[in-house]
């Protein structure tokens, strides 16, 4: 009797073992599909969906498009874009942007921003996760200072960045421990020029590096006036790895 219990545990953790071992192995491949950009009413904070999909096979969809009469009505780039939509959702980061005024008086103002993994819809399991992050902001018009970086593991705020230029209109941090952080601005109106480079990583028990060299630019042009107030304008670039910024 006890050699067949123990038999049977070895068949239990073997099946364990198989099974968390198929599921290590059977993360698919995933593409950038498109952003998605959302402001609040007022303007003065925006969000960016960046979705990525699986199961996308873009010659076979292509090929099927332009055997059909539709495809006279779709350049290249549409089609491809159709065909990553039709895959899979995977993975979906949000990306974070805010701006307050804090002293109108001084002209000072608050520029936040943070990144999180959510759910698109439909999608049932997160199996990647953002790595490597790394943020560069350029300032016209703004000097740039106190800036703090909330820390995941231990609570703790970051209150320097790893690089912040002599004429404080230049930062740059490497948020691997951090998923949000704010800085001060100070003058009359300027731009911000965010820059998000990171890769993508599974979230298994033995994690790899399933997509490298993804990039993210976002404008804020930041503006106060005693008569409409704060006026922010956020634009995103249409870059999605540092390969586009090649072409």
């Amino acid at each position: 009797m006890r050699r067949i219990f123990f038999i049977f545990m070895i068949l239990v953790v073997a099946g364990v073992t198989a099974f968390y071992v198929l599921s290590e192995f059977s993360v698919p491949e995933i593409n950038f599909v498109r952003d998605t950009p959302t402001k609040n009413p007022t303007g003065n904070e925006m969000v960016i969906h960046r979705l990525y999909a699986a199961g996308v096979d873009t010659d076979a969809f292509a090929e099927k498009v332009e055997g059909s009469l539709v495809a006279v009505e779709f350049s290249e780039d549409e089609i491809y874009a159709a065909a990553l939509a039709s895959g899979t959702p995977e993975f979906y980061p949000a990306f974070y942007f805010t701006t307050v005024v804090a002293d109108p008086i001084n002209n000072v103002f608050v520029f936040g921003a943070g990144f999180n993994q959510e759910y698109y819809k439909g999608q049932e399991n997160s199996r990647f996760d953002m790595t490597n992050v790394h943020i560069e902001i350029e300032s016209a018009g703004f000097a740039l200072s106190n800036f703090e970086a909330d820390t995941v593991s231990d609570g703790d705020k970051k209150a320097e960045p790893e690089v912040l230029s002599e004429d404080f209109t230049t930062l740059a941090d490497n948020l691997n421990d951090s998923r949000s952080y704010h800085l001060r601005l100070k003058g009359n109106n300027g731009r911000l020029t965010i820059r998000y480079t990171y890769d993508i990583k599974t979230t298994g028990i033995f994690p790899s590096t399933a997509v490298t060299g993804q990039y993210l630019e976002v404008y804020a042009d930041v503006s106060y006036t005693t008569d409409k107030g704060l006026v922010v304008l956020y634009t995103n670039e249409p870059y999605s790895n540092l390969e586009d910024l090649e072409d």
